[in-house]
């Protein structure tokens, strides 16, 4: 009996470890100068996801030009990899930074639930700067945190929000329709191609299948369409998101996500 209870508990250990809970994480934070530094204002930054072990996950923000080699704890870890991450000129001036994960790793793959942490770092001279790290738990689980104002860095928050296992995207086509960039912080363009010549609508839905917005509704001919929008125009705060495309000839839904 004792063998039979250790197994089932090293079964049940094993699916909580590789279960991979698809959503959204939010991370907000605005960076403080480090007035002794030789350039500061003017600052590298680069934020990045690891395992708890340390292991590299993904980059998601790198403003770097020419001094990207003094990120030195970037550089250690991620080894300069930048896929899929969103990146820019070297900052002028320290600001406020709203960034999204869409939790896949950089083959595009969901990661495992368990333990992370995300870490940014900033530099104004040619040394080491500083670094903020928030340790979270990624499960089936929202989670919201406000870890604490530090020395460099204030304004802290940390959001996960698991995708609703029942989507737009799990009940419509997703053929046939390209959205791009994704994730979307600004401008984006929606294409796809009709058959013949219709009226459209273009709707916006919640991750739970529920309508947030039409977007766009009028009358297209046939041959590819191209429909150009700003995110600004919507009340669509930082998340996932579904897009339907419908005519008397074409429906089809992709995700996004908003990273404003």
């Amino acid at each position: 009996m004792k063998t039979i209870n250790i197994l089932i508990i090293a079964i049940l250990f094993s699916l909580n470890t590789y279960s991979q809970t698809p959503g959204v994480l939010n991370f907000n934070y605005t960076s403080l100068p480090k007035t002794s530094s030789k350039y500061s204002p003017k600052h590298v930054l680069a934020t990045w996801i690891e395992t708890d072990a340390g292991v590299f996950v993904k980059t998601l923000k790198l403003n770097a030009e020419g001094r990207k080699e003094y990120l030195y704890t970037w550089n250690t870890r991620s080894s300069g990899n930048t896929t899929d991450a969103t990146t820019g000129a070297t900052l002028s001036n320290h600001t406020s930074h709203n960034l999204s994960w869409d939790i896949t790793g950089t083959d595009g793959i969901l990661v495992p639930d368990g333990n992370y942490k995300i870490i940014t770092e900033f530099t104004s001279e040619h040394a080491q700067g500083p670094l903020l790290e928030v340790s979270f738990s990624k499960t089936v689980d929202e989670i919201s945190l406000q870890p604490n104002d530090e020395t460099y860095f204030n304004a802290i928050s940390l959001s996960f929000v698991p995708e609703s296992t029942t989507s737009v995207e799990n009940q419509l086509h997703t053929i046939g329709l390209d959205i791009y960039p994704n994730p979307i912080t600004d401008n984006f363009t929606i294409q796809f191609n009709l058959t013949k010549t219709s009226d459209i609508k273009v709707s916006v839905y919640d991750s739970k299948m529920s309508l947030m917005e039409n977007i766009y509704s009028g009358h297209k001919e046939k041959g590819e369409i191209e429909l150009s929008f700003t995110l600004n125009d919507y009340n669509l705060s930082q998340g996932i998101y579904y897009i339907l495309v419908k005519s008397d000839t074409f429906q089809s839904a992709r995700k996004i996500i908003v990273s404003n």
